[in-house]
């Protein structure tokens, strides 16, 4: 049942059991507010319901219903409860709950099925969603590298040299001057303080040089006040990455950037979803 008032007094008015996608056109980035949807749909559904924006920001986990599982480990068998999708529900909240006697396993983290990759039974299980109509480029660095498999780091400049390469290959209509790059960064980061840094730098391509404009919308800061060690609050980028996937979108950028976070409580569905939307995955070496 979900616990916004609206969807709650729907359901009352209906008399009905109720059961519908998300908002939106299939593969792209899921709605977090009523423009969102009026903007992708419009035209196509007789109303919209505004309850005002997600609290969460992304969509919900989504478990395997067919029941507790079993899995050998070391010789010892476990009883398992697999995640097809992590969503608003962490998994350290259902660990949590479940405690030790079970043990909660997330798709393409932790197991890998490749009957249930080919045919999907959940929404997001396929590999390209959640994208917007330009390019989507995801960032690893720092702490986030020990979640990738590459050990392969690229400098700054590289990486602004490549994205440059394949925009202004991709580009119809002749040379342009300049590429807008939208960018979804952690308010303060080392990525965000480099290419603040930076201005609008020229990068020289194959085919000249060219400028990039930055088109910055922040995902907030994942700590508290100026203390940047402990536990980061992952839940504001969470809540942030879909309105700023659509925003950036919708002002026509090139391409978008955005900046990972660590794959732990709300922000293993943030990196789920930008996975999914992202074209290519760079690991990159950021100056002190």
């Amino acid at each position: 049942m979900p616990s916004h008032p609206v969807a709650r007094a729907l359901i009352a008015i209906s008399g009905l059991p109720l059961a519908a996608p998300s908002a939106n056109t299939s593969g792209r980035p899921s709605p977090t507010k009523a423009e969102h949807v009026y903007h992708d749909l419009n035209g196509r559904v007789g109303y919209i319901l505004d309850g005002g924006p997600c609290d969460v920001g992304v969509e919900s986990t989504v478990v395997d219903g067919l029941g507790v599982g079993k899995r050998v480990v070391e010789e010892e068998e476990e009883c398992v409860i697999r995640v097809l999708r992590p969503g608003g529900v962490t998994v350290e909240e259902m660990q949590a709950v479940l405690g030790k006697g079970i043990k909660v396993l997330v798709h393409r983290r932790d197991y890998r099925d490749e009957q249930l990759e080919n045919q999907p039974t959940t929404p997001g299980m396929k590999y390209r969603h959640y994208s917007p109509t330009c390019p989507v480029y995801l960032v690893m660095s720092g702490r986030q590298l020990a979640h990738t498999h590459s050990t392969e780091q690229i400098s700054l400049d590289v990486f602004l040299r490549e994205v440059s390469e394949e925009l202004t290959a991709e580009s119809v209509g002749g040379e342009k001057e300049s590429l807008r790059i939208g960018l979804l960064s952690l308010t303060g980061s080392r990525l965000t303080r480099a290419l603040s840094e930076q201005g609008r730098p020229q990068v020289q391509t194959s085919t000249g040089s060219i400028h990039l404009d930055w088109v910055h919308l922040p995902l907030g800061s994942t700590y508290n006040g100026d203390n940047d060690q402990g536990e980061e609050d992952l839940s504001e980028p969470a809540r942030r990455l879909f309105d700023g996937l659509i925003s950036l979108d919708r002002a026509k950028v090139d391409a978008i950037v955005v900046e990972g976070v660590a794959e732990e409580r709300e922000g293993l569905a943030f990196m789920n979803r930008v996975r999914k939307a992202a074209g290519k995955v760079c690991s990159v070496a950021l100056p002190d």
